[in-house]
């Protein structure tokens, strides 16, 4: 087992992205980055609820968080999701067992049939250099032919986290995904002392209801957006070349 994963692998003895509740922001327990990662996913699933699809593939969908959350909105849809995580797969089918969803462990190499929507939501980070290549291919031959692929990483505006190979600006992004054409580029959570602060304040007293009303709404206006010169994400949609 590659080393890098072994970090990740380790951080699945609990299943911690369920511990955010996007109903109502809450951040019990407490996921200490659970107001940055509710920052950035809450852009995502607003991307993806309301388009026009009837199937998904999430590749690396760790503990199923994020298909948990569209299933709510889009009940009739065909949702699956592939991590390399025996930990985390167990978990996600845990936490989606009311659904359809449907979860397998391995690599996207392995997942049959077409999807409307594919999407990689911090997982290319996790890749190493040298299978890159071939991990974007079968993305590439999974998704239809007017499908989207959705895409966040870290920015490389700050450190490399151990447990990644690599952090991303656009360019690299867009290189590495040659395959497919840049439709849609946002940039999200605001790095620097407001982050520090949100995240203290929000894994101290979010048991709170009046002060996670409070520091919700001020991370809504001072921390979710960003500028691609100080976001800690990239979220991108991009299109199929033919």
């Amino acid at each position: 087992m590659r080393e890098k994963f072994k970090i990740q692998e380790s951080q699945y003895s609990f299943p911690y992205h369920h511990l955010v509740n996007f109903d109502d922001f809450s951040n019990y327990s407490a996921m200490v980055s659970g107001i940055e990662y509710y920052g950035y996913m809450k852009k995502i699933l607003e991307l993806i609820k309301f388009r026009n699809f009837e199937s998904l593939l999430d590749v690396g969908c760790g503990d199923g968080k994020m298909i948990f959350e569209l299933a709510k909105f889009s009940p009739d849809k065909k949702f699956t999701g592939v991590d390399l995580s025996e930990r985390a797969i167990l978990f996600a089918r845990a936490f989606n067992y009311e659904n359809k969803a449907e979860f397998c462990c391995g690599d996207v190499s392995a997942i049959g049939g077409g999807f409307d929507i594919i999407t990689m939501i911090e997982t290319l980070e996790h890749v190493p250099e040298n299978e890159i290549k071939a991990v974007v291919s079968d993305v590439y031959e999974k998704l239809n032919e007017n499908g989207l692929l959705v895409v966040s990483v870290p920015s490389d505006n700050f450190s490399v986290q151990s447990k990644h190979y690599r952090h991303y600006n656009l360019e690299l992004l867009k290189k590495q995904l040659e395959g497919f054409v840049l439709m849609e580029t946002y940039y999200a959570i605001r790095d620097g002392r407001t982050l520090h602060w949100a995240v203290r304040l929000s894994y101290k007293f979010c048991a709170f209801q009046f002060t996670r009303k409070m520091i919700l709404s001020f991370a809504e206006k001072f921390l979710f957006g960003a500028e691609e010169r100080t976001a800690r994400h990239i979220i991108c949609v991009f299109g199929k070349k033919i």
